[in-house]
């Protein structure tokens, strides 16, 4: 299994994080948490690459699982 999180807002990478974007990061992370608990993952792996590691040019998640 292989989602792909991308928020709507415009955020680059991690280091634009603003106080603004607090709440809307919670809700994405309540999100990733509902789809982990949805499927029953147990072994699974959440990560984000850095602008120099990836192609899309805006913040998104990967959430991959065996």
């Amino acid at each position: 299994i292989h989602y792909i999180f991308a928020p709507k807002k415009d955020i680059k990478d991690i280091s634009d994080f603003s106080e603004d974007d607090r709440e809307y990061l919670i809700d994405l992370f309540a999100v990733m948490s509902t789809v982990i608990k949805q499927e029953s993952l147990q072994d699974y792996k959440l990560w984000s690459n850095g602008p120099g590691k990836q192609d899309v040019t805006y913040l998104h998640f990967h959430l991959g699982a065996k």
